[in-house]
């Protein structure tokens, strides 16, 4: 649990933070598990059962100890739940046996799932790289759903142009079976814990340090008693490509019907490899057509700066949280709140 200490040192320069508050509101976070047919999505709750909803999505291949240096620290109106997305975490892997797709389509699903399990009528979204393009694909299939979507260091995900997906496809196909082989052999390298944990740093290109990536091996990793080596337990088939690809065009046209308030977080050395310059530039021009309200930040760090320097991170987003509208949002379900545990 050092990492949590050691997150609160760098978060000791928000004026907006006390050492009080977060110990009791540390206390306060519950684990939580949300039955689906195969299985549950884990994830940690926090904040009171009858605040504002505030879902929130990691990226691929992490989990949501991504939130693990702000979660508390959000504004205590909001009911703060952080989930595993299928595969990541602590959260079910689906089945063996059928491809899983696109996770950010299957996440979509989960939304959801999510959202009737605590009858939700309306709540927000914060999502981080894929999960903020689970955030745009949920808000545009379900507008009325959806008060703010809070997108970091994502301005949209990886689109395919057309020519290219039959290629992607038949590689989506190659990789599956050799991912599927290492799975019925049970074929993971493993790892002393340090080892792992500098794999994980080398792997982000030094994105994150070390109290960072504990923060996502806690929930990441698990160590074989047999060994005593750790591995990594994200399901394997997550590392495939997507069968059915997406153009920019297609994207455009799900970004064009968000209806929401929009808060876009980018990182000055993020995630720039997910899309070229122009591309980013028309998809920011599309948000700000579409929505009430954009607010757009640029800040200095990496992919994961709301987990290395939350610091920097924390004074937008709660502005922008604690600038939401009253609405009839919450409703009694989500008062009452269902744990799922």
């Amino acid at each position: 649990m050092h990492y949590l200490f050691n997150g609160f040192y760098r978060l000791a320069p928000v004026r907006t933070l006390q050492i009080k508050t977060y110990i009791r509101r540390m206390s306060t976070i519950r684990e939580i598990e949300i039955p689906v047919p195969w299985g549950h999505i884990a994830g940690r709750e926090s904040g009171p059962a009858d605040g504002r909803p505030l879902l929130m999505l990691h990226g691929w291949l992490d989990n949501c100890g991504t939130y693990e240096a702000i979660q508390t620290h959000l504004p205590p109106t909001y009911r703060c739940v952080n989930i595993d997305l299928p595969g990541h975490g602590r959260s079910s892997h689906l089945p063996p046996g059928p491809m899983i797709g696109s996770a950010i389509a299957l996440g979509t699903y989960v939304v959801r799932m999510v959202r009737d399990h605590y009858g939700w009528s309306r709540f927000s979204i914060m999502g981080h790289s894929m999960g903020s393009g689970v955030g745009v694909l949920y808000a545009a299939c379900f507008p009325e759903d959806v008060a703010s979507l809070t997108i970091l260091d994502l301005v949209k995900f990886i689109t395919r142009p057309v020519e290219q997906h039959p290629a992607n496809a038949r590689e989506a196909v190659l990789s599956y079976l050799e991912v599927q082989r290492k799975m019925t052999t049970n074929e993971r390298p493993q790892y002393t814990y340090e080892a792992l944990q500098q794999r994980l740093i080398s792997v982000l290109g030094g994105d994150m340090d070390a109290t960072a990536a504990d923060a996502l091996l806690a929930r990441g990793a698990r160590r074989n008693p047999d060994t005593g080596l750790y591995e990594s337990t994200y399901d394997l088939r997550l590392r495939t490509r997507t069968f059915q690809s997406m153009d920019f065009v297609g994207w455009r046209e799900f970004a064009s019907r968000l209806r929401c308030r929009l808060l876009l977080v980018l990182a000055e050395q993020g995630g720039t490899w997910i899309s070229a310059e122009e591309e980013e530039a028309e998809a920011i021009q599309t948000y700000r057509q579409a929505v009430p309200e954009l607010r757009l930040e640029r800040l200095p760090g990496g992919h994961h700066v709301h987990l290395t320097h939350p610091e920097r991170v924390l004074p937008i987003i709660n502005e922008f949280l604690t600038a939401e509208p009253d609405t009839a949002a919450v409703t009694a379900a989500a008062a009452t709140g269902r744990s799922g545990l």
